[in-house]
């Protein structure tokens, strides 16, 4: 009886300290990044460089990924609207069967950006990486990040801790039902980013030699 109490007060404490954790972070990023991320196009300041980051166009069960059309969308409008004139579309290609960036690219081109103003990160494998490399490999000290709301507060805060000047423009978000599981990866990801730039540093998992994204108007 005495072990299972302590198995259950145990329990019981790393759940408490897990939601603090949740709650804690989340605080942090959204004091630190909300001013960065701006609903309204018009209002939304010209960058040169609009980093898109990664999503996989399908769920695992194989139904198209609606993260992805929504961050894909936005993006083009970026690009259409002038207030980009390049994308970097970053993410995740750990095997040749799955290649986000490419995804990313033919989506953009359906929706009329033109491939020669796109540039693909294929080292993009966490919001981190994508994010540092494309200061330390793409050569950006500021841009504009495209994604949803939740991810774009945590790439704002993991870019300004870098000296980076960083805005997003959000991608339009899914339902709660249909996103619960990325939903729940973003909190905790939020505790893995506040960690990563105050108690544990952490580099990209691949950093290369620089890549100039072009100067065209």
């Amino acid at each position: 009886m005495m072990v299972k109490k302590k198995v259950f007060f145990t329990v019981c404490a790393v759940l408490c300290l897990s939601a603090a954790a949740i709650v804690g972070a989340k605080r942090v990023i959204e004091q630190k990044a909300k001013d960065g991320v701006e609903t309204s196009i018009a209002r939304l300041p010209r960058n040169q460089v609009g980093l898109v980051l990664g999503c996989s166009p399908t769920l695992s069960s194989g139904q198209p990924n609606e993260f992805f059309r929504n961050r894909l969308r936005a993006a083009a409008e970026l690009f259409h609207r002038g207030k980009v004139s390049f994308l970097l579309v970053s993410g995740d290609n750990h095997a040749p069967d799955y290649n986000e960036p490419m995804a990313m690219k033919n989506a953009l081109c359906a929706l009329g950006v033109p491939a020669d103003r796109m540039v693909c990160d294929y080292a993009g494998f966490s919001t981190f990486d994508s994010i540092v490399r494309a200061d330390k490999v793409f050569g950006l000290s500021q841009f504009t990040v495209v994604t949803q709301r939740e991810h774009a507060l945590r790439a704002i805060f993991i870019g300004r801790h870098y000296g980076l000047k960083v805005v997003a423009f959000p991608a339009d978000d899914v339902s709660r039902k249909a996103g619960l599981r990325t939903h729940l990866r973003e909190s905790i990801a939020r505790v893995a980013a506040v960690l990563s730039v105050t108690i544990v540093p952490r580099t990209p998992r691949f950093l290369g030699p620089r890549i100039k994204i072009g100067q065209k108007a």
